[in-house]
């Protein structure tokens, strides 16, 4: 019998990493980066960024590979995080998650 691989999701307020509400890509990138080298990001590891409106573009150009959701307004990336937690079963589908 094939044993299952842990899966791990991770949960990114990209604004709130950045300090910033529009980070350019760049500092996106630098953020993946550290981020990375700080977990250790496993190949079944499924990264999810949240942000506003008017930083998606960025936000999805410097972490490729990472699934974007956007909602603005105060707390936007943030209740944009908890709608993924809320309304896709999270606890049923991954082992841990990093928020």
């Amino acid at each position: 019998m094939k044993t299952r691989t842990p899966r791990t999701i991770h949960l990114v307020d990209v604004e709130n990493l950045a300090s910033d509400p529009r980070p350019t890509s760049a500092t996106v990138a630098a953020l993946r980066s550290h981020y990375e080298d700080l977990v250790g990001l496993q190949p079944d590891d499924h990264v999810v960024i949240a942000c506003n409106h008017g930083a998606c573009l960025r936000a999805g150009l410097g972490w490729p590979g990472a699934r974007l959701v956007v909602r603005s307004g105060p707390d936007g990336a943030d209740l944009a995080l908890l709608d993924v937690v809320d309304l896709e079963r999270i606890a049923e589908r991954f082992d841990a998650i990093v928020v």
